[in-house]
């Protein structure tokens, strides 16, 4: 009878340290929200879609984009907060090219882009819009 009060204790302690543990991992290891994906074959023209909270948008680039080239990148969203852009090479480290964009209204936002030149000669990128935290994945080929 002594031992087993001592066993419980110790038991429960076990039970306890390994729930600590399993929450600790499951958040450290917790996927953010996939991006959705989005198609736009008709850039640089514009491109029309939803976030995932169903708010429209309207995304278009001013010229194709190119190497070493600038040009406009404009978002309409009604009532953005924060409006972003981060553009990736399929397959290769282009480094952060990151652009916050800016606006004068809650619904017009714009930022001047310029892509760096890929020495293997790809053209495969990928627009990362994030619009008040909810992230697009737009591809396209310069």
């Amino acid at each position: 009878m002594k031992w087993q009060r001592p066993m419980l204790r110790l038991l429960l302690a076990v039970l306890l340290a390994s729930g600590l543990i399993a929450s600790v991992y499951v958040t450290m290891h917790r996927q953010p929200n996939a991006p959705t994906m989005v198609q736009c074959p008709q850039l640089p023209g514009i491109c029309h879609f939803k976030l995932p909270d169903q708010r429209p948008v309207s995304l278009s680039f001013s010229a194709r984009p190119s190497a070493l080239h600038p040009f406009l990148l404009q978002v309409n969203v009604a009532n953005a907060h924060t409006v972003d852009a981060r553009f990736n090479m399929v397959g290769m480290d282009m480094g952060d090219v990151h652009y916050p964009l800016s606006t004068q209204t809650l619904s017009n936002w714009k930022t001047s882009v310029i892509l760096p030149v890929c020495v293997s000669g790809k053209r495969n990128w990928v627009l990362q819009l994030n619009v008040d935290n909810q992230h697009v994945s737009i591809p396209f080929i310069n």
